[in-house]
């Protein structure tokens, strides 16, 4: 019997004149909704020689549908959330005429868009939010690609030529490499499903990235940008501080919430682009400011009324864009250029007293970036300078 997940990714067929199928129910572990029990999807069809006391085709309940749901789902709502989506593929399927009684032999092949928007599915399950539509960008992007090039093959038929051409289509190295990663990623899980015989895209070199240097603001026009947020607006000053002081990117400072901030202890929670969470210590430096931010508050943190996470940050930005606009600041000023003064001020601190191994150890336990990222900034932005070395050269 051919699996049903195989032809989740195949072409629809044309309706069966009558109906040869039950409905698509779910399993969702009994009464109480037991986690520990297997969740899955299962019908019934009408098998191709069984027949009923009156003629009729025999329905015969086929094999459960589990789809690494139970793997990928722990908590009831998104398990649930997860099968219901499953099922209405299923029965979309069984609308459009698919048997699970076909031979193998006869599947068809799955086009492209098809075969990319299956692999795309897999990932949501696999990265957060704003990883995901940035997958999901590069994807469409790739989809209208083939469209104008009137490619209408199989997956299976995409080469190393065509992926090439595609990405000449993006200008700059740096923006070549993402997308080639991306594409990367889902040519993985095509390659996994069988779908293709092989990740090729891995074989492709990188585009060479000429690393630039930071916009570094100068300390006169921090501070004054600094005083005007504590007087203008105490919400985007502590979004500043959390981005400056505690080295949170955008994305997760909109995800915090009360519950995630232990005063008592002076630490934080918070959901990170690399892992499910992420603790961190709330220096004394800021720890007044959050306490007096929070006091009275419930529910998130920043109250935003933006439904995804990616239009809160889009809504602080450009919060923050009108705010330097308004105060003629320089065009260049963004959050992050109070991190990188946070960031040079402190490694020039600890050189003070620590070697260069040390301090870089230093500043990556504090901003959470690894060793080597903060090495290349302050190579790449010239913080530290040799000191005279003619003696050297005599």
């Amino acid at each position: 019997m051919a699996s049903i997940l195989i032809k989740l990714r195949t072409e629809y067929f044309t309706e069966y004149s009558m109906k040869q199928y039950s409905k698509v129910k779910i399993y969702h572990g009994g009464k109480d909704f037991d986690l520990s029990k297997r969740w899955y999807v299962y019908f019934n069809y009408a098998h191709p020689t069984l027949k009923n006391t009156d003629g009729s085709p025999k329905l015969v309940q086929q094999n459960p549908i589990y789809y690494n749901i139970n793997k990928l789902y722990h908590i009831k709502s998104e398990r649930m959330k997860a099968l219901k989506e499953l099922r209405d593929d299923v029965e979309e399927l069984l609308k459009k005429g698919w048997s699970p009684y076909e031979n193998e032999e006869s599947r068809i092949q799955y086009k492209a868009s098809y075969s990319l928007d299956f692999a795309l599915k897999i990932k949501k399950t696999e990265v957060k939010e704003t990883t995901y539509k940035d997958y999901e960008s590069r994807i469409n992007q790739f989809k209208d690609f083939l469209n104008k090039e009137n490619f209408i093959e199989p997956i299976d038929k995409i080469d190393k030529q065509l992926i090439s051409k595609f990405l000449k289509t993006f200008p700059g190295a740096k923006n070549r490499n993402n997308v080639k990663a991306a594409l990367s990623s889902i040519f993985s899980i095509l390659s996994d499903e069988s779908l293709i015989p092989f990740n090729f895209i891995k074989e492709i070199r990188n585009a060479k990235v000429r690393t630039k240097a930071t916009k570094l603001i100068d300390a006169k026009t921090i501070h004054k940008a600094y005083e005007l947020l504590k007087e203008q607006d105490q919400d985007l000053c502590v979004y500043i501080d959390l981005i400056s002081i505690m080295f949170w990117r955008p994305i997760e400072i909109v995800r915090i919430k009360i519950s995630d901030i232990d005063l008592s202890n002076k630490l934080m929670v918070v959901n990170t682009k690399g892992k499910d969470s992420k603790i961190k210590i709330i220096p004394s430096i800021i720890y007044d400011v959050v306490a007096n931010y929070i006091e009275n508050r419930t529910g998130n943190m920043f109250d935003l009324k933006a439904k995804s996470d990616i239009d809160k940050r889009g809504y602080m930005t450009e919060r923050f864009r009108k705010f330097r606009i308004k105060n003629k600041l320089d065009s260049k000023l963004t959050p992050y250029s109070f991190r990188h003064y946070r960031i040079t001020q402190l490694y020039l601190t600890l050189r003070e007293t620590f070697n260069q191994e040390e301090t870089i150890k230093q500043l990556s336990l504090i901003t959470g970036h690894e060793s080597k990222a903060i090495f290349n900034y302050i190579h790449t932005n010239d913080i530290e300078l040799p000191e005279d070395y003619s003696d050297y050269l005599k």
